[in-house]
């Protein structure tokens, strides 16, 4: 199997600056573009479909965002994220986690309880709030023997997550043979699948397993009644 080198890059944003949730949305569609699933040709190679990973790390008492993208895909990730964001300050920086070693970890995922169709909440559901205000509250509390990780791990999506919505607006709820009931958020549903989709994994650790646990409950913010919701699930090998 081909070996796949990653740099990981440590991205400084000034403090006071002017940028919107709208930069992100250009940021991430513009990644969209370089995240395409390999060729038939390339799958026999074995070569697997380059994920994004963005994390957020807190240790030694400091937030660190970090990207790890493949060495030959620096180039387009570094002009995007610059294009985004002018003022950013990208860094190459060695892996942390040869620190960690002998360190016991707790992991879990975020995942979501509702069909993939349904949103969450969005930058757009929040006046006036950082979205990310309070998983980043949660790490401000941290000691300084503390290790706190929050990885995204982004993949382009296939086009059928979209018809599958679409499917299922369709459907609907059968009552009978002949009547047909529509489905509860199907509004929400088609703005979902309007847009561009990504597939995303987010995986959370820690040195300490009250702060994993708070460091979940921090995604609750996300939850949307009339649509999808965010829940914390441990490792298959730990339930």
């Amino acid at each position: 199997m081909e070996k796949v080198t990653k740099t990981l890059l440590e991205i400084r944003i000034p403090r006071e600056n002017e940028y919107t949730p709208e930069s992100a949305t250009t940021l991430f569609s513009g990644f969209t573009k370089t995240l395409a699933s390999p060729s038939f040709l390339e799958k026999l190679r074995g070569r697997q479909a380059e994920p994004l990973v963005l994390e957020i790390v807190c240790h030694h008492q400091q937030i660190h965002f970090y990207v790890a993208v493949e060495k030959a895909s620096l180039p387009f990730f570094e002009s995007q994220i610059l294009a985004a964001y002018p003022l950013s300050v990208i860094t190459p920086v060695n892996d942390y986690l040869p620190e960690y070693n002998n360190q016991n970890f707790y992991f879990g995922k975020i995942c979501q309880t509702a069909a993939h169709y349904y949103p969450i909440k969005t930058y757009k559901d929040f006046t006036d709030v950082d979205t990310l205000s309070s998983l980043l509250g949660v790490m401000s509390k941290a000691g300084k023997d503390d290790f706190l990780l929050v990885q995204y791990v982004l993949q382009r999506a296939a086009s059928s997550w979209q018809r599958l919505g679409q499917k299922a607006i369709e459907r609907g709820i059968v009552i009978s043979e002949t009547e047909r009931q529509a489905l509860p958020g199907e509004a929400l549903i088609k703005e979902k699948i309007s847009g561009i989709g990504m597939v995303a994994s987010i995986r959370l650790a820690a040195n300490s397993s009250s702060f994993l646990r708070t460091l979940a409950g921090s995604f609750a913010v996300f939850d949307r009644g009339d649509g999808n919701s965010l829940a914390f699930q441990k490792p298959n090998f730990l339930n």
